[in-house]
């Protein structure tokens, strides 16, 4: 039988329970084959996180392919937490918060200079306190994998619980970006909408285990006047066994009523970002978060699915200021991964309409050419392109809209979820 991992995570009022792993099976199983190097499998022991996150508890081992970064608000200032099982902790002090985000830069799009932010994150890295403390843990932790396993660090999960929104994807380590090198997974604290009776056990956790998403795609691309790359991004999904919808009502109408598997949910649309989480929508009809709650997505439940949601500000989240319970931050891939989604992709801000499309066409093309890669790993991959592109020729402004867009795609979920697209007219997988 194979050994189990389990991670719990109790802490204060702002890391109530950080219930990250689900049990999952032994770590042969966590990584791809071409990736294994006769791993040991992590024993089971106690491990205290620190003081600063409140005397939290670990139970178990993380897998030593893992590598976890909290990052915590107070006020104006954050601070930073890194957990490996078989490396030094990394705990900092709060700090005030950069003014870094996409969000922040992009206030006035007419007139925003790309090279300036990109910049600036560079800086950042070089620079600030916190970032060369965890630049620098990183560095170590992965010279110590090679050095004393001969393993790679496979993914680092961030679960920023900030609302500061840090591109971590961009910043820089030795000579590289962190998300064009390490496969990154986003994480949240998500309250499990099935858990009404354990207090103790009331956030969803993260699967760890090797998740195939066999199936159809279902897709939402409208047709719309001013998205006039739209149909780029159709022909791409046509060339895979799929169901393809224009207008919200038959998109919805159809998922009310999906009885087979579902590989992926894919949608190219307008999206918009207000204050508050009521103002989190989508499409031709402005479908609102809050409306979404009246779908049928019970289908989730029993296949695994990705969403990928080619769609402006679909990867932020928000306080959920409006109904008082200010603990979570919520948004379409809090939401997805609550009715059951194996992983979420989003963008971090509003992406031109031309770059949304050709980022369409590069995450299909890097699944076609290496199918047994996992979402994090095509993501790596399309940043790695970017910023190799970049390097080429920093004169080209196109060059530095590409990386900018690229970088600015996160995903949440499980950190070993892989695709088994059908091609259009052959048979599923199975």
């Amino acid at each position: 039988m194979a050994n189990n991992f389990h991670q719990k995570i109790t802490g204060d009022q702002n890391f109530q329970q950080l219930d990250l792993f689900a049990d999952t099976t032994s770590p042969e199983e966590l990584i791809q084959e071409k990736n294994l190097q006769d791993q040991d499998m992590v024993e089971s022991e106690a491990i205290l996180i620190g003081a600063p996150f409140s005397a939290a508890k670990s139970e178990e081992k993380f897998p030593r392919e893992l590598a976890i970064l909290y990052v915590e608000a107070k006020d104006d200032s954050y601070r930073v937490h890194a957990h490996h099982a078989d490396h030094e902790e990394l705990e900092t002090n709060f700090q005030s918060a950069p003014v870094l985000s996409y969000s922040q830069h992009m206030i006035d799009i007419e007139n925003c200079h790309l090279p300036d932010m990109i910049g600036k994150m560079r800086k950042f890295s070089e620079e600030d306190c916190k970032a060369h403390q965890i630049r620098s843990w990183l560095i170590r932790l992965r010279k110590t994998l090679q050095e004393k396993f001969k393993q790679n660090l496979s993914c680092l999960i961030i679960n920023d619980g900030t609302n500061f929104e840090i591109p971590w994807e961009m910043m820089y380590l030795e000579d590289e970006h962190l998300g064009a090198s390490i496969p990154t997974v986003r994480w949240a604290n998500i309250p499990d909408p099935d858990n009404v009776y354990d207090k103790a056990k009331r956030l969803i956790t993260i699967s760890c285990n090797r998740q195939e998403c066999c199936g159809d795609i279902i897709a939402y691309a409208p047709t719309i006047e001013e998205l006039t790359h739209v149909k780029e991004e159709v022909d791409v999904i046509n060339k895979f066994k799929s169901k393809l919808f224009k207008t919200i009502p038959e998109f919805s109408s159809y998922l009310h009523q999906v009885k087979h598997d579902v590989s992926l949910i894919f949608i190219a649309s307008h999206g918009y970002l207000g204050n508050n989480i009521c103002d989190i929508s989508f499409g031709e009809t402005i479908t609102s978060l809050m409306e979404l709650h009246y779908w049928n997505f019970t289908f989730l439940k029993n296949c695994n699915t990705v969403v990928f949601m080619n769609v402006c500000h679909s990867g932020r989240l928000l306080k959920d200021d409006q109904f008082k319970t200010s603990e979570f931050y919520m948004g379409f891939p809090t939401f997805f991964l609550k009715r059951g989604a194996r992983g979420v992709i989003g963008t971090m801000e509003r992406v031109r309409d031309d770059y949304a499309a050709q980022i369409t066409q590069n995450f299909f093309q890097e699944y076609r050419s290496n199918p047994e890669l996992s979402v994090p790993e095509i993501l790596r991959n399309l940043r790695f392109q970017a910023a190799k592109k970049l390097q080429s020729n920093v004169n080209a402004l196109e060059n530095w809209e590409f990386f900018f867009y690229t970088f600015m795609y996160v995903y949440y979920g499980n950190p070993m979820t892989v695709l088994r697209l059908t091609p259009s007219g052959g048979k599923s997988h199975g």
